[in-house]
C-alpha cells in the first residue's frame, strides 16, 4: 500500500473553514437574492467584480492573453457577450480599454486629487467591469417634471416586467409618473459598463464613468450628486468623456472598425420635436392641464415612431431622466451651452476639469455668464479698468501716437475697448496653394453647425476653394471689440494688441485695411507689442483673478513641431499638384494632434492661410517672425521699436531695417 501523506491538522482546519465560509457566503447571497426582488444588488456585484479582478491579476503569469486589438475584435464580434467565449476575453478587453484611457489621461496631464508620479499618475486608476448595466426606475410628479427617485433594478429585468413595475408604481400613487430606463454604465468602483454597445460607445461610457470617479474627490462629485449638482456632473462627464474617447480612438484606432456599424448622428427631426415638446409640456403642466400634456407626449411619440425613432414611452418621468443630461442635443437646459462655452475657453481638457470640479450650483455658471445681466452691470467698469491700466503703462513707456498731446491725450488714440462676443471670420484659400483670398466677417453667435454648413456651401459653390470659419479674440474697430470669453490676462493682451493696430492706423503700416505682406507685418508687430504691454500691465497691477483662473498653458511643443513640419510638407505637395494627398495628410496630422489633447476642428489650406497672418506664432515657418523679434531685441525700448516699425510696409523694408540695425 503506498505511503500517502496525511494532511496536517492546520491544513484540514483551513480547508474546513474555507468550505464553511463558502457555504455561508452562498447562503447569504441566496438570502439577498430572495429579498432584493427586482432591485440591483450592489454588494453582490462589488464582491463578484473585485474577486474577478484579483483572480485575473493573480493568474496573469499562468495565462497567455491574445493581443489587445485581437481580444477587442473577437469580444465585440461575439453574438452573446454573456456567453463563455466572450467571458474568456472579458478581462483582457477591460484591461485594454483601461490602459488606453489611462494613456490618454497621462498624455493630457489629467491626474486627480491623490495622483502620484508613476503607476498612480492617474487617480483614481481607471477600472471598469463589462457586463449588463442595471436598469433604473425613475419617478416624477405628474403635475410637474421633477426627478423624485431613481431606484436601481436588475439588468435582466424584461420589458414586460418593466411595464408591470411602472403600472404598479403608478397604481400605488396616481400622482406619480414612472419609467424604467436602461443605462450605459454606472460609476460604481469598478464602474459597470454595458457590454451591449459597440467598441467606440463602450470606450466613451468607460471614460464618462471615470470622469465621475475623478470628480468624486472634489465638491462636484462627492457622495451621490442630486439636483443641479447631478445635472452639472452628468453634463461635464458627457463632454469630457466624449473628448477622452475621441482621443483614445485617434491614438489607438478602432480594432472593430471593419465590422461595426458607424455611429449615427442625432436625428434632427427628433431633436426638434423633443425640444419643442419639452417647452410645450412645461406650459401645459404650469396651467394644470396634466391629461392634455400626457396626450400630447404620446402623440409626439407616435410621430417619432413613424419617422423610425423608437421611444417606448414619453412621459414626465422620461423628461425627468433626460433633463439630467444638459449636453444632449434635445436638451433645453442652458447649462449645456454654458458648460460647452467653458470648455471652449479652457486651454486644455485638464484645465476644464480643474475649473468645473468645484461647480456645485447654477450660480457658479451665472457668475460666469458674461452676456448675462450680472456681468452686464460690471462690463463698463471692467472696460474702464483695463483701458486705464493699459493707458498707464503706455504713458510710463512714453508710447504716444501721431496726435498725442501732454495731459489727457498723452496716448493717441485713447485706449477704447468694448467687451463682447467677437465676430467670426470666413477665410477662403485656393485648394491648389495656400493664399488668403477673402475674409468675411460673420455673426459672433454663429453655431458650430452653422459654421460647418457655411464651409460646405462655400466649397460646393466653388470646388477649387478651401474654407474655414474661425473665431477671433478681437477686431480693431474703434472702440475695439475684445472677446469676453477669455481669462483676464488674455483679455488684457487682446486689448493691447488691438490698441497697437489703432496706433499704427495713423502710420503707413496700419493705415486703411492692411493686406498681403503689410497685414502679416501689422499682425506680427501687434502680437509682440501687445504681449509686452500686457505683461507690463500684469506686472504693475497684478491679476485680480489669479486665485480663481486656471494658469495659461504654454504652446504644446509637439503641436508646434507637427504643425511646422506639416506646413512645409503641404507646400511641397501642393507645388507638385498633389492636392488630395496634401488634404489627407492635413487630416491625418489633425487626428494625431487630437490624440495628444490638441483640438483643432479642421486643418486645411484656409487654416494655414489664416495662421500665416501671424508670423510670431510658435508654429509659424515665416522668417518675418524672427526678423521682427530681432528688431525688437535691438531697440532700446518698446516705444522705439514701434516708431521703427510704423513705416514698414514690405518684407524688403524689414530686411533694410535689419541691415541698418546690424551696421549700427
Amino acid at each position: 500500500m503506498p505511503n500517502i501523506p496525511r494532511p496536517s491538522p492546520p491544513l484540514v482546519a483551513a480547508a474546513l473553514a474555507l468550505l464553511i465560509a463558502t457555504a455561508l457566503w452562498a447562503g447569504l447571497f441566496a438570502l439577498r437574492d430572495a429579498r432584493s426582488g427586482d432591485r440591483f444588488d450592489l454588494v453582490r456585484w462589488e464582491v463578484a467584480s473585485i474577486a474577478n479582478k484579483w483572480l485575473y491579476a493573480v493568474a496573469a503569469p499562468l495565462r497567455v492573453d491574445p493581443p489587445p486589438d485581437q481580444a477587442i475584435r473577437d469580444y465585440f464580434a461575439a453574438s452573446d457577450r454573456d456567453g463563455p467565449a466572450a467571458a474568456r476575453l472579458e478581462n483582457a478587453v477591460e484591461a485594454a480599454i483601461e490602459g488606453r484611457i489611462d494613456a490618454v489621461l497621462r498624455d493630457q496631464r489629467i491626474g486627480g486629487r491623490f495622483a502620484l508620479p508613476g503607476l498612480l499618475a492617474v487617480w483614481p486608476p481607471v477600472d471598469i467591469e463589462l457586463g449588463r448595466s442595471p436598469r433604473i426606475l425613475i419617478t416624477s410628479p405628474r403635475a410637474r417634471i421633477e426627478r423624485l427617485d431613481a431606484t436601481r433594478l436588475r439588468a435582466a429585468l424584461s420589458s414586460e416586467q418593466a411595464i408591470a413595475l411602472e403600472r404598479a408604481t403608478e397604481a400605488a400613487d396616481p400622482a406619480l409618473s414612472s419609467l424604467v430606463v436602461a443605462t450605459g454604465g454606472i460609476a460604481f468602483y469598478p464602474a459597470v459598463v454595458s457590454n451591449r454597445n459597440a467598441y467606440a460607445a463602450t470606450v466613451e461610457t468607460a471614460a464618462h464613468e471615470w470622469v465621475h470617479h475623478y470628480m468624486g474627490f472634489y465638491p462636484l462629485g462627492v457622495g451621490i450628486p442630486a439636483g443641479d449638482r447631478q445635472v452639472i456632473s452628468e453634463t461635464v462627464a458627457d463632454l469630457a468623456g466624449e473628448e477622452i474617447a475621441a482621443a483614445v480612438l485617434a491614438r489607438f484606432g478602432d480594432p472593430t472598425a471593419a465590422t461595426s456599424a458607424a455611429r449615427t448622428a442625432s436625428n434632427p427631426l427628433a431633436v426638434q420635436l423633443l425640444r419643442a415638446l419639452r417647452i410645450e409640456v412645461d406650459t401645459l403642466l404650469a396651467d394644470g392641464r396634466v391629461e392634455q400634456a400626457e396626450r400630447r407626449m404620446e402623440q409626439v411619440r407616435l410621430e417619432l415612431q413613424a419617422e423610425g425613432v423608437r421611444i417606448r414611452r414619453i412621459n414626465q418621468a422620461f423628461f425627468a431622466w433626460t433633463d439630467t443630461y444638459a449636453a444632449r442635443p434635445d436638451s433645453i437646459d442652458p447649462l449645456g451651452d454654458q458648460i460647452r462655452t467653458l470648455r471652449a475657453g479652457s486651454d486644455s481638457l485638464a484645465a476644464f476639469m480643474q475649473l468645473l470640479r468645484g461647480a456645485t450650483t447654477r450660480d457658479y455658471f451665472a457668475a460666469r455668464d458674461r452676456d448675462g445681466p450680472a456681468a452686464a452691470r460690471l462690463e463698463n467698469a471692467v472696460e474702464a479698468a483695463i483701458e486705464g491700466r493699459i493707458d498707464a503703462v503706455l504713458r510710463d513707456q512714453r508710447i504716444g501716437g501721431r496726435f498725442a498731446l501732454p495731459g489727457l491725450l498723452a496716448v493717441w488714440p485713447p485706449v477704447d475697448i468694448e467687451l463682447g462676443r467677437s465676430p467670426r471670420i470666413l477665410i477662403t484659400s485656393p485648394r491648389a496653394r495656400i493664399e488668403r483670398l477673402d475674409a468675411t466677417r460673420l455673426r459672433a453667435a454663429l453655431s458650430s453647425e452653422q459654421a460647418i454648413a457655411l464651409e460646405r456651401a462655400t466649397e460646393a459653390a466653388d470646388p477649387a476653394l478651401s474654407s474655414l470659419v474661425v473665431a477671433t479674440g478681437g477686431i480693431a474697430f474703434y472702440p475695439a471689440v475684445v472677446s469676453n470669453r477669455n481669462a483676464y490676462a488674455a483679455t488684457v493682451e487682446t486689448a493691447a494688441h488691438e490698441w497697437v493696430h489703432h496706433y499704427m492706423g495713423f502710420y503707413p503700416l496700419g493705415v486703411g485695411i492692411p493686406a498681403g505682406d503689410r497685414q502679416v507685418i501689422s499682425e506680427t508687430v501687434a502680437d509682440l507689442a501687445g504681449e509686452e504691454i500686457a505683461a507690463a500691465v500684469l506686472a504693475r497691477f497684478g491679476d485680480p483673478t489669479a486665485a480663481t483662473s486656471a494658469a495659461r498653458t504654454a504652446s504644446n511643443p509637439l503641436a508646434v513641431q507637427l504643425l511646422r513640419a506639416l506646413r512645409i510638407e503641404v507646400d511641397t505637395l501642393l507645388a507638385d499638384g498633389r492636392v488630395e494627398q496634401a488634404e489627407r495628410r492635413m487630416e491625418q496630422v489633425r487626428l494625431e494632434l487630437q490624440a495628444e489633447g490638441v483640438r483643432i476642428r479642421r486643418i486645411n489650406q484656409a487654416f494655414f492661410a489664416w495662421t500665416d497672418t501671424y508670423a510670431a506664432r510658435p508654429d509659424s515657418i515665416d522668417p518675418l517672425g524672427d526678423q521682427i523679434r530681432t528688431l525688437r531685441a535691438g531697440s532700446d525700448s518698446l516705444a522705439a521699436f514701434m516708431q521703427l516699425l510704423r513705416g514698414a510696409t514690405t518684407r524688403d523694408h524689414i530686411e533694410r531695417l535689419l541691415e541698418e540695425q546690424t551696421d549700427r
